[in-house]
């Protein structure tokens, strides 16, 4: 390992607590790993809700009385604001 970075891994497990290097290395690759997979299974969830988006935007259903009602408050609310 290069020096120049075996130094910096070292401070920053001091800056964190970590009594040795190798449970800070252990820490910061559980860390990324964690924050990868979020970020993975975000990215394949945010996919699958916009095709039901597009779907929804394609397909819109008829609004029922009580959205048309709670429109109709809105727009009374939004004229006297």
């Amino acid at each position: 390992m290069p020096r120049e970075l075996k130094k910096t891994l070292t401070q920053a497990a001091a800056y964190t607590g970590h009594s040795t290097l190798t449970s800070f290395v252990v820490f910061a690759l559980q860390t990324s790993a964690r924050k990868i997979i979020e970020e993975h299974n975000q990215a394949k969830l945010t996919a699958e809700e916009s095709t039901q988006f597009v779907e929804a935007l394609l397909a819109p259903v008829a609004p029922n009385a009580p959205r048309r009602d709670a429109f109709a408050r809105y727009r009374e609310a939004r004229a006297h604001a």
